[in-house]
């Protein structure tokens, strides 16, 4: 399931915390907006990684301390693009950036990239500019 436009759990302005003594495993996978976990403070004793599937290599893991700082690293860091298989350039406005070079691509961006969908993007002016090119990896026989 794709939550595309999840951006936190939750964003109450309440003083409400999230206490999860339990949790031991998080997976995030095609929440690419995820900025968050949530506005207030997440206390997770038994969690120390991430998840994020879908990467053919096997499952790659984020920690940086707590629930929210990983989230934020993750987003931030634009990891989740990695394992990101299937994409349409319009649902991400805020790639603009990254193709028209204004910030680097993160290593290994788009790595799992099988299709691309380009429609409505008024921000391009070519479809893989230079400064993503050495982002893709060569491109080879997918299954």
């Amino acid at each position: 399931m794709s939550l595309r436009n999840l951006t936190s759990f939750c964003n109450s302005q309440n003083n409400v915390a999230f206490i999860f003594p339990c949790l031991e495993k998080v997976i995030v996978s095609n929440c690419l907006k995820l900025e968050k976990f949530s506005e207030k403070i997440v206390s997770t004793p038994n969690l120390e990684k991430v998840n994020i599937v879908e990467v053919e290599e096997g499952d790659e893991w984020y920690w940086e301390g707590d629930l929210n700082a990983t989230i934020q690293k993750i987003f931030s860091d634009m990891v989740l693009f990695a394992s990101c298989q299937h994409l349409r350039l319009s649902c991400y406005p805020e790639l603009e950036q990254l193709w028209q070079g204004e910030v680097s691509p993160p290593d290994n961006c788009f790595n799992n990239l099988r299709t691309l969908i380009v429609e409505n993007c008024s921000f391009l002016s070519q479809v893989f500019p230079s400064n993503l090119l050495p982002s893709l990896r060569t491109w080879r026989s997918c299954k």
